[in-house]
């Protein structure tokens, strides 16, 4: 009787060892995503008509989730260099946001934001070389473009952004040259693709302006358009501030800088275009200059997505008719 007893007990005491995930059997076949690592160099080559001044690029980075649009994480390089740790694996886009020599920038400045898209691996620790230059494609003595060179785990990638036409060439057949590549819409200018044109380009970006229909924490509408907003979404008023929230309110007219998954908008700039309604009715041209650059306020959204609005940020896979089709 009293073997019976103690091997009852020591039954109920496995049973109750392995509940609590001592025994450590019962979850070892659970998939887990693996956290990793990137880090790399950044130059920037300011020299122009052949000449050259590299040094180590100095701005902030971001790595921000393709899919879902959350940051993922943020840094500052160091001469150049960075590193970022505990990163999920997966598709990413590496967001550099820095100050150049040139007038290239988003709205006609020198602070310069781009895109480029990074794949993680799991179980590795990831490389990433990169450099930004400024070419003057019609050799007058003025660069007119910015170029990204990249390298991530030996997978080279190269842009090149041309801001006055509107457009972003991509070296699809690798053979470092963007000249003989197709013009690709890139109305804001951060290497990030707007529009198909038959390829595959599920993932890419847009800009769309009109104002604010509803906003909430976690929610944008404009043009009908819904955008996600996620801790990578950043604010700014028409002068380049971080403004007061209470700007952002029904009737505020905005810039929408925006990243599309292949499935939904997240928004990545939210930014006031300093022109009331009122300022564009009468009148041949707006007094903010930002708002006039490639008139879509009819509801036209520029970024790929030609359905005026109606599916609530969904894309019906055709191009718009804007500027800078190839």
């Amino acid at each position: 009787m009293r073997n019976a007893l103690l091997t009852l007990a020591l039954l109920v005491a496995s049973l109750s060892l392995a509940s609590c995930g001592g025994g450590g059997a019962a979850d070892s076949g659970l998939p887990q995503q693996q956290s990793t690592t990137l880090s790399g160099h950044l130059s920037i080559d300011s020299g122009v008509r052949g000449t050259s001044a590299l040094s180590g690029l100095n701005g902030r980075l971001s790595v921000i989730d393709a899919g879902s649009g959350e940051l993922q994480a943020t840094t500052m390089t160091n001469g150049g260099n960075f590193n970022f740790s505990n990163l999920q694996e997966g598709e990413n886009l590496l967001k550099l946001e820095f100050t150049s020599d040139f007038l290239l920038g988003q709205d006609g400045g020198n602070e310069l934001e781009l895109l480029v898209p990074v794949t993680v691996v799991g179980g590795q620790g990831n490389t990433f070389d990169g450099s930004v230059s400024f070419p003057d494609l019609n050799d007058d003595g003025s660069p007119d473009a910015v170029q990204i060179d990249s390298d991530v785990n030996g997978e080279p990638d190269t842009r090149l952004i041309e801001p006055g036409d509107g457009s972003v060439r991509i070296d699809d057949d690798g053979d470092g040259h963007c000249m003989d590549e197709p013009k690709l819409r890139d109305l804001d200018g951060d290497g990030l693709p707007e529009d198909a044109h038959g390829r595959d380009h599920s993932l890419r970006g847009g800009i769309i302006k009109g104002p604010i229909e509803s906003i909430s924490e976690t929610e944008l509408v404009v043009n009908g358009i819904l955008f996600n907003i996620t801790d990578a979404t950043h604010f700014k008023d028409h002068g380049n501030r971080n403004p007061d929230m209470e700007l952002f309110k029904e009737g505020t007219n905005v810039h929408v800088r925006a990243l599309w998954n292949g499935e939904e908008w997240t928004a990545l700039q939210v930014k006031t275009t300093g022109v009331r309604d009122d300022d564009n009715k009468g009148k041949g041209k707006d007094k903010d200059r930002d708002d006039d650059d490639d008139d879509d306020d009819s509801g036209d959204d520029d970024s790929g997505d030609d359905d005026s609005g109606n599916d609530g940020g969904g894309d019906d896979g055709t191009d718009d008719q804007g500027s800078g089709d190839a």
